[in-house]
């Protein structure tokens, strides 16, 4: 499962070994840690997610569960700090691949390139 928090991106899979745990994953140091502030994360460079931490499922789903308890804004890009314009710029891209999703016409896309985004200026902006 993908989560995608204002400040945090991670991923969260299955302990393949104990059955009651969570494999929190992150790309970006410290989004683990804004989540889960106690939690022991390892590093592993060579690894697809960089940051790890195994965690109780019960642990997990309480602090997403307070997160969402804990939502105060009406629109999440926005809530994404300007500060953190990786991010911002990340989320974006996932917005955009998104949409196209939702219209279908995902297949036009050259990715990892994102050439497609000319062809949403006119949605994003308003423009014509």
């Amino acid at each position: 499962m993908w989560i995608l928090m204002n400040d945090s991106f991670l991923s969260v899979v299955k302990d393949r070994d104990k059955k009651n745990s969570l494999l929190v994953r992150a790309r970006v140091e410290g989004d683990i840690e804004r989540v889960f502030p106690d939690a022991i994360v390892k590093t592993n460079a060579g690894s697809d997610y960089m940051y790890r931490a195994y965690l109780p499922k019960r642990r997990v789903s309480k602090a997403i569960r307070k997160s969402i308890e804990n939502i105060d804004y009406d629109n999440f890009k926005d809530s994404v700090s300007a500060e953190d314009k990786a991010r911002h710029d990340a989320y974006f891209d996932i917005w955009i691949t998104l949409l196209a999703l939702q219209r279908g016409d995902s297949s036009d896309f050259e990715h990892p390139l994102f050439s497609y985004k000319d062809q949403y200026e006119t949605v994003l902006t308003g423009s014509e």
